[in-house]
């Protein structure tokens, strides 16, 4: 009787019995061709160094990447590009770097499949990288031998018997796959691993889908990562070996538009007060530079994710924190802790912890009236500034919101900060939580005149929220991203934090700080990206960034609000030309 087709991959427990591991496994092998394993015995800490190390491997610059390039290598080691190979008559997007047991030049005479034995390139810029690597092959080569052991149990042949076929090398292949630009979405056509017995699969980012496997019935089968778990596939050699027995199967990997953010891990930093910071912390390569970004409302480190991926594959070092409260980073509730000159002391403790005497400093929204008091009190640890779509009011201003609005609606005929008493409401807060998603696509949304009718004018953001309202989000606020924005906003407390910026903003909580500071200038380069229209509000801003920056530039951009969002590429071109002129 014919075996059922699969509709899902098996899992097969390590730590069963080995009856029942074998009684599984023997299932995967003449039936499947590809399985899951849990409980495998590689430590944690082995596999979370090498997903540590991937972006950065894969951010190194161009130059860093041509030096350790395939072709340069007669063993086959080295960096592939996207688009370098094909498969099924079509351009594979992914970028790769194949790696080895490390093994010297076999000698002269040797047979011509010795060629493949061979030193491995390392990136001279990512030094890190080989032990991290050559631990990893070390823990795979010992799951590779023991799982080799099973599969023979599981055919009823005696447990060593494909011991005499293996080589000293084995091989790794660490993957990228870029997010798609919708037009081709082959990560990896459909195909049969051609070489080797095995392969062991680490899909090193859980939130993306793109494995997918081929049943008999033609249809293709999820393989999503599962915590904890290698995927497991065999090999064309090793069908060979056993005549058929075990199939190799067709597999394949979309890429899409929503692939991962593709963000280096996060990590945690306590300052003195005991607020804790999550941040993502990139070294520089080949620049001596790092860019602190600081994000705006309500946003965290993720919306600065063309900005990570553009400057650190040019070299530049990043650090993007979550701001206090946002994110994964605390939430006091105590509304003088957000302070802008107390938040701005605990940002300098995580420069000091991190040896970075002065950094370039880009900020978004309330990150860039942050930065520019930041630039105040600490004026020595700058050496540019960016400040994008909000310029920043001199120190000693102080803030009216009432009167502004009043101003605005006799000029414009609403008032252009209607929506930030209700923010300042510490009522609000869970409103907004348990209406995140009617926020989501108000403060994201795609037509920027909606933001007049809904954001702008007193009491109608409220309205839009607790009427659970939906606008079309724009298409560069990619699901991933909203992803992203509703796990740390559409939670409780997700707005708490941020309430309390505006609370101490309406409040005029820095002003005490900014006693003596009227007449400050910055005596840095400075920046101001800002979106073109309306004109009236971009001359205004830039005016009066400009009596207090007088080393300004301005780089105007057709955007709203979200500028690095909407307008990435131009955004960072202005940026590093910026950069690369100082």
């Amino acid at each position: 009787m014919p075996h059922r087709d699969f509709t899902s991959l098996p899992i097969l427990d390590l730590s069963l019995s080995e009856n029942a591991i074998l009684t599984s496994l023997r299932v995967a092998l003449t039936d499947v061709g590809f399985l899951y394993v849990s409980n495998h015995g590689v430590p944690q800490s082995v596999i979370d160094n090498l997903v540590h190390v991937l972006p950065k491997l894969f951010a190194l610059p161009e130059r860093a990447k041509r030096e350790i390039a395939l072709e340069n290598s007669p063993h086959f080691l080295g960096y592939s590009a996207a688009g370098t190979e094909t498969t099924a008559g079509r351009c594979d997007q992914r970028e790769q770097v194949e790696l080895a047991t490390e093994l010297t030049k076999a000698p002269e005479g040797s047979p011509l499949y010795d060629g493949l034995r061979g030193p491995n390139q390392w990136p001279s810029d990512l030094p890190e990288l080989r032990p991290v690597v050559e631990r990893y092959i070390e823990e795979l080569t010992k799951l590779g031998e023991r799982f080799l052991r099973l599969v023979a149990k599981a055919l009823d042949l005696p447990d060593e018997i494909f011991f005499s076929y293996l080589s000293d090398q084995h091989r790794l292949k660490l993957v990228h796959y870029p997010a798609s630009d919708g037009q081709n979405t082959q990560g990896v056509g459909p195909h049969k691993d051609s070489s080797g017995w095995w392969t062991f699969l680490l899909q090193a980012s859980p939130d993306v889908k793109g494995l997918q496997v081929l049943n008999k019935a033609g249809d293709w089968i999820e393989a999503p990562a599962i915590p904890g778990t290698f995927v497991v596939n065999i090999g064309q050699a090793f069908e060979v070996v056993t005549n058929g027995v075990c199939k190799a199967t067709t597999h394949r990997v979309l890429s899409t538009s929503n692939m991962a953010l593709e963000l280096p891990r996060r990590e945690s930093f306590v300052a003195r007060s005991g607020n804790s910071y999550s941040y993502v912390h990139i070294q520089p390569t080949s620049r001596n530079t790092t860019l602190l970004l600081l994000h705006g409302f309500p946003s965290t480190l993720s919306d600065w994710i063309h900005q990570i991926r553009h400057f650190s594959s040019k070299g530049y070092g990043i650090l993007a924190p979550d701001l206090l409260g946002y994110g994964n980073s605390s939430k006091p509730t105590d509304v003088h802790q957000y302070r802008l000159k107390a938040m701005g002391d605990e940002l300098i403790e995580l420069l000091d912890h991190l040896n970075l005497p002065k950094v370039v400093g880009i900020g978004h929204d309330f990150g860039a009236t942050l930065l520019s008091r930041i630039a105040a009190y600490h004026p020595d640890r700058w050496s540019s500034l960016v400040f994008l779509v909000v310029g920043p009011p001199k120190l000693g201003t102080p803030f009216d919101v009432d009167m502004i609005n009043k101003m605005t609606k006799e000029f414009l005929g609403f008032e252009m900060l209607g929506y930030i008493p209700w923010i300042a409401d510490s009522a609000t807060s869970s409103t907004l939580e348990n209406h995140a998603e009617a926020a989501m696509s108000l403060i994201f949304c795609r037509d920027r005149q909606a933001w007049d009718e809904w954001f702008h004018p007193l009491g109608m953001m409220k309205q839009f929220v607790t009427e659970d309202r939906r606008l079309t989000i724009g298409p560069w606020y990619t699901e991933e991203l909203q992803k992203e924005h509703l796990k740390a906003f559409g939670v409780s407390d997700g707005y708490k934090g941020a309430s309390r910026w505006y609370r101490m903003w309406v409040d005029n909580l820095f002003a005490p700080d900014e006693k003596g500071f009227d007449d400050f200038q910055i005596s840095q380069p400075a920046l101001f990206v800002v979106p073109q229209e309306p004109e009236q509000s971009m001359l205004q801003q830039q005016q009066m960034l400009a009596s207090w920056a007088p080393k300004l530039q301005t780089v105007k951009l057709d955007a709203g609000h979200w500028i690095h969002l909407e307008r990435p590429e131009e955004t960072n071109t202005a940026i590093q030309k910026f950069l690369e002129a100082e």
